[in-house]
């Protein structure tokens, strides 16, 4: 039972960190998109 737990908790802070990287890039990108837009 515990094994499971463990199992799915790792799983959850991988999923986790997944998220974070893809909110900086998502970050990234509409920060760049942004600053290109208001050159036009």
């Amino acid at each position: 039972m515990f094994e499971d737990m463990e199992g799915m908790m790792a799983k959850l802070k991988e999923a986790q960190v997944k998220i974070e990287e893809t909110k900086a890039r998502l970050n990234t990108v509409l920060y760049q998109f942004n600053f290109i837009m208001s050159y036009n």
